[in-house]
């Protein structure tokens, strides 16, 4: 079983933006992926990690298996074990019957990341993996400056 580390950075909000992501194995860490955006936002770029980290791992790894995501994102974290199912029976509207933020992004991580666990992980509290997917984000975002 595959465990991700995702996070997302933004210098401003909306700035330049950064990813990072740590996917690990048997406390191993096989892979670290980064890339960045010139103008987006922090909730944007958490999303896209998780999306990114999930990509990868069914497609280059070739694994369908459970995937574990931790992030310090409450936003994904909050939105795929439990917002999501009341936008989809509300045809994707919030709780104030708007469009919901970021739709494009929701619905392809609800495509996608079905097969998936989502744990929310305190930031900047000693985990080595959610520092490593941090610093790799805010380098991605300051190459983007």
């Amino acid at each position: 079983m595959y465990r991700v580390h995702c996070d997302g950075s933004c210098l401003g909000n909306p700035g330049p933006g950064g990813v990072g992501i740590v996917i690990v194995n048997d406390d191993k860490v096989l892979y670290e992926l980064s890339f960045g955006e010139k103008l987006t936002t922090n909730n944007i770029m958490e999303l896209t990690a998780t999306i990114a980290a999930i990509s990868f791992i069914r497609t280059e790894l070739k694994y369908e298996g459970t995937i574990e995501i931790f992030t310090d994102s409450k936003y994904v974290v909050d939105g795929m074990n439990s917002w999501r199912h009341g936008w989809k029976k509300k045809g994707w509207k919030d709780s104030k019957n708007k469009p919901v933020k970021n739709l494009e992004l929701w619905q392809l991580l609800d495509e996608i990341g079905n097969e998936c666990t989502y744990t929310h992980e305190y930031g900047h509290s000693g985990n080595v993996y959610n520092e490593m997917a941090d610093e790799l984000a805010k380098a991605a975002a300051r190459e983007m400056k």
